[in-house]
């Protein structure tokens, strides 16, 4: 862009300066002229006519104050409405008129030392002239002044001297017409509104301060044309409207200051703030642009005098043209931006451009382009950018692209972030040649690959560059690539793939890498060279289940050393056996790492652990997962498969590479190695020990809710506590299950008919659980907590119960809310539900009594059925749980022997029980379609022993324990105590 000069204008403008200074001072009638004296019109009308005749004319020091307001005319060529000629000459106005008409006219001019005072006056001018001038040596003082230009090739407030303008307004929209034109003038505007068709014009060695104002023009808005300019504007705005121009230019070598300003352009191939030469430094300047390849800020040093260079802090950039660019460095122009934003909207306007020399830094600086084909920053023609925090990040398209660099690479520092919606981070022209170095430090982030560019991929051109990445201090990067030669990752950083990638060398220090990003695609890293690792993290991630599971694979053509932990995420896989495993690592050279499982590898309802060697091939140096944990032939070096003395031989110690330190490689001996059972996770018990615990938290029995079976007391309410503890294992005898219950149960007869009563009834309880795997050590919780209401009904033959028949039922309802938790594992909630129904039934048998006491036996029969419902639940490891089977018909058989003393008073009645529960003997839950069951067993015995006391006439309480055993080491040990009240 070059700068634009009003040349059809120059000689009208010449022409007229000639005129006001040298065509010779005649008087006229009306015309006020102060000759070395002082003039002070009253207030009226006055008017000069002829060339060179002006109405108000202070020469030789003297003065025109009018008395009041007046207006002003001269209709003359060459003349004006006010002139001050002459050291000390001075025309003061206030709420005055200045008009002229004449070619050539200025309306108002301050030469050789004269001055002018204007305030709350309009300075009109109707043909081809000049508004307001002072010229060198000379002051022009304006106070809320507006000044009007009607003609063509105008300038409405012009000069070399000291200018002052505060307030008011200038309009100069004629054809090629100035709102302002100085050249070696000190200038002040402070809050005034400027118009033309073009704005500021500045020659060379102005002094200009635009503050609180607003310059609008269909050309250049502020042209800093000349050398040794000095400009300062703030909180300004400037707007252009046309094509091909700049809002504000700056062609030579001079500087310029602007803060809290706007710079606003609408036409097309224009630009925001254009610098050509010198320093502009720009803070909180905000710059918008509208049109096709219109440009906000652009450095290009294609004039003479200093570099042209942009310094910007907390400047904002928008561009919504097709091709514009946000901000532009070339042909050795420098571009600085600090805390500022960049945004672009149209198809192909990239955020940043940097080429022929230029160079770009970006400090804390945001970059973001929406359109298509927009990269956030373009590297062109040996350009530079550096990236110091910030981000640079495209919608649709890439990040940075390389065409041809200076720099030896690509920094990003202090958490700079650079992202491609297009999936490119950072691409290359094919001819980008030799080393390329992508550094990440001080926790910066890069989303998207490196690549070549598309175009020259698909042209088929061979890449000439070799890059390197190094990650540093946190940096993370989200992308792959199959460019890269070596690879550093140092001091917790994280690369995570998004494809499958090749590098040539990989080392990974203190830091890790995610094989894949969680999407469900599963990836390959490929290390053509040699792998070095400490204290390093690879996260695998697939679909845990037999050998073929889909799953991340690192592949090591090399040699690998050091030691790093393997973290395993199950990603909807539904568990399953393994026979070799799950290859995760798969090494060509020498296998010389080290490497643990980190957490734990779960899928289904199975456990899965890191092996080196596989079954087939324990030498092979690979590494795999497998859902077993003991080495059958070191258990049993008779096993089929097992060699009985294998000796001493080349392949690794039996369980090397193990978690817990055993292994599960088999001996050498044997043709058929041995297929040890699959580990389960303690998961799956907590899930069956929440289950069991949901069912059995409100069963009871008559005896347990109102003590002694009487009803001679009347209606009664009553409460009780209760606890037990239960032993049981599950799932093969893998798991043992550790128990605790806790319940609350109150009621309250509503209803009493003879000898029967009919009551309500509210409990709540918690259960809480611990297993433990026999195998792994591992364990997990489970929780239950649960509120229940219900009713019940009780008949007696004798109400008193030492006689006769019984019969007790009760309906309740209960939900509950569930958690399981294991060791390493996230939370999970779910919900349960219980309906159950209870009938029970005895009789009374009185086998002995004397004077003192007396002896009864009460067999007894309870049949109870329950329905447990539970919802579908998704893991956050994707294991699905359903399908609860439980609950269904049990039933009791026993009998309880108590007695009391028969002298009035007595207070105590022991009891004893013996009883044999049958229940139903399901209790299971699928697992990704595996069912497993609770080793509940279906026969347990019990032997319970309590006493009741009576407490008066009223109360009454009662307590005792029980203990139950059963197959595979069930135990149950619980106690309770109740208080009953009569009323």
């Amino acid at each position: 862009m070059r700068p634009h000069h009003i040349h059809y204008s120059a000689l009208a403008m010449a022409l007229a300066v000639a005129l006001a200074a040298a065509i010779p001072v005649r008087a006229h009638a009306q015309q006020v002229i102060a000759d070395g004296d002082e003039q002070t019109p009253a207030a009226g009308d006055y008017s000069a006519a002829g060339v060179g005749n002006h109405a108000f004319h202070a020469l030789n020091g003297g003065s025109i104050v009018p008395l009041g307001a007046v207006n002003v005319s001269a209709s003359g060529g060459g003349a004006s409405a006010a002139r001050a000629e002459g050291t000390g000459s001075r025309i003061e106005l206030n709420g005055s008129t200045l008009v002229t008409t004449g070619f050539g006219a200025t309306t108002a001019l301050a030469t050789t030392g004269g001055e002018l005072h204007l305030t709350a006056t309009d300075v009109i001018n109707k043909g081809t002239g000049m508004g307001v001038v002072a010229h060198t040596g000379s002051q022009a003082t304006l106070q809320d002044v507006n000044i009007r230009m009607e003609g063509v090739s105008s300038v409405g407030l012009a000069g070399g001297g000291d200018i002052t303008m505060t307030g008011g307004s200038i309009s100069a929209m004629g054809l090629g017409s100035r709102a302002v034109s100085a050249t070696g003038a000190n200038m002040v505007l402070s809050d005034v509104a400027i118009e033309g068709e073009s704005g500021i014009w500045l020659q060379d060695n102005n002094q200009l301060e635009l503050a609180g104002s607003t310059v609008s023009a269909k050309g250049i808005a502020l042209d800093i044309n000349g050398r040794g300019n000095t400009v300062i504007v703030a909180d300004s705005t400037l707007h252009s409207t046309g094509n091909g121009v700049g809002t504000v230019v700056m062609f030579a070598d001079s500087t310029l200051a602007m803060s809290g300003s706007a710079i606003i352009s609408e036409g097309d191939r224009a630009v925001g703030i254009d610098v050509r030469a010198g320093t502009a430094d720009l803070e909180r300047v905000d710059v918008t642009t509208s049109g096709e390849s219109s440009h906000g800020l652009y450095a290009d040093f294609t004039a003479f005098g200093a570099r042209a260079t942009i310094n910007a802090r907390a400047a904002q950039v928008h561009t919504s043209g097709t091709g514009a660019i946000g901000a532009v460095a070339r042909q050795g122009g420098s571009l600085h931006l600090q805390d500022s934003v960049i945004l672009t909207e149209g198809q192909q306007a990239h955020g940043v451009l940097t080429g022929g020399g230029g160079g770009m830094t970006l400090t804390n600086t945001h970059v973001r382009t929406e359109g298509e084909g927009a990269w956030a920053a373009v590297i062109n023609d040996s350009g530079s950018l550096g990236i110091d925090g910030g981000s640079l990040a495209s919608a649709q398209h890439g990040g940075v692209w390389v065409r041809s660099s200076r720099d030896a690479g690509l920094t990003l520092a202090n958490g700079a972030y650079v992202s491609g919606g297009n999936g490119i981070a950072i691409a290359l022209d094919a001819a980008v040649a030799g080393r390329f170095d992508v550094v990440l430090d001080g926790h910066s982030q890069m989303v998207g690959d490196i690549v070549i560019t598309p175009e020259d991929e698909d042209a088929g051109l061979v890449p000439q560059s070799d890059v390197h990445v190094r990650l540093a201090d946190g940096s993370l990067w989200q992308g792959s690539s199959d460019l890269v030669q070596t690879m550093a990752i140092e001091s917790g950083s994280q690369w995570t793939l998004t494809s499958d990638a090749t590098v040539g060398e990989l080392q990974v220090l203190n830091s890790g890498v995610a094989l894949s990003d969680g999407s469900g695609r599963f990836n390959t890293l490929t290390v053509d060279g040699d792998l070095h690792s400490e204290d390093a993290t690879f996260l695998f991630q697939g679909a845990l289940g037999g050998d073929d599971s889909a799953f991340d694979r690192l592949h090591v053509r090399g040699d690998t050393s050091g030691d790093a932990r393997i973290a395993v995420k199950n990603i909807g896989g539904v568990g399953g056996q393994t026979t070799d495993g799950i290859q995760l690592i798969e090494v060509d050279g020498a296998s010389l790492a080290t490497y643990a499982l980190a957490g734990r590898a779960v899928g289904g309802s199975h456990e899965y652990f890191l092996f080196q060697g596989g079954l087939a091939d324990p030498s092979d140096g690979n590494w795999y997962l497998r859902s077993q944990w003991f080495d059958v032939c070191k258990d049993d070096p008779g096993a089929p498969g097992c060699a009985v003395d294998p000796g001493p031989g080349p392949g690794p110690d039996p369980g090397e590479g193990g978690e817990e330190g055993e292994g599960g490689e088999e001996g050498e001996g044997g043709d058929t190695p041995v297929i040890p059972p699959p580990v389960l996770r303690p998961e799956a018990g907590a899930y069956l020990a929440n289950q069991s615990a949901a069912i059995n938290m409100f069963a009871h029995r008559l005896n347990d809710r109102i003590g002694a079976v009487s009803l001679q007391d009347g209606p009664t309410a009553w409460a009780r506590v209760g606890r037990q503890q239960a032993d049981f294992s599950a799932v093969g005898g893998q798991l043992s299950v550790d128990g605790n219950t806790s319940v609350l149960q109150i009621g309250s007869d509503v209803l009493r008919r003879g000898n029967a009563a009919f009551g309500v009834m509210l409990g709540s309880g918690r259960t809480d659980s611990t297993v433990v795997s026999g195998l792994t050590g591992y364990s997990a919780k489970g929780r239950v907590r649960g509120n229940a209401m219900g009713v019940y009904g009780t008949w007696m033959r004798d109400a008193d119960g030492t006689q006769g028949a019984y019969v007790d039922a009760n309906l309740q309802y209960g939900r509950f809310d569930n958690r399981v938790q294991g060791i390493g594992l996230e939370p999970e909630h779910y919900d349960s539900r219980v309906a159950s129904a209870s009938l029970e039934t005895g009789y009374t048998f009185n086998v002995w009594q004397d004077a003192a006491s007396a002896l009864y036996v009460q067999p007894q029969l309870q049949l109870t059925y329950a329905d447990y419902r539970a919802d579908r639940h998704v893991e956050s490891n994707g294991t699905v749980i359903d399908r609860a089977e439980a609950g269904g018909l049990s039933g009791r058989l026993g009998a309880r022997v108590f007695g009391h003393g028969t002298a009035a008073g007595n207070i105590v009645q022991p009891y004893l029980g013996v009883n044999w529960l049958r229940g139903s003997g399901t209790s299971t839950l699928q697992f990704n379609g595996d069912t497993l069951g609770a080793e509940v067993p279906r026969n347990r015995y019990e032997v319970q022993a309590g006493a009741e006391l009576k407490l008066g006439q009223r109360w009454g309480a009662w307590g005792g324990m029980t203990v139950q055993r059963g197959d595979h080491g069930y135990r149950n040990v619980g106690g309770q105590v109740g208080l009953r009240m009569a009323w």
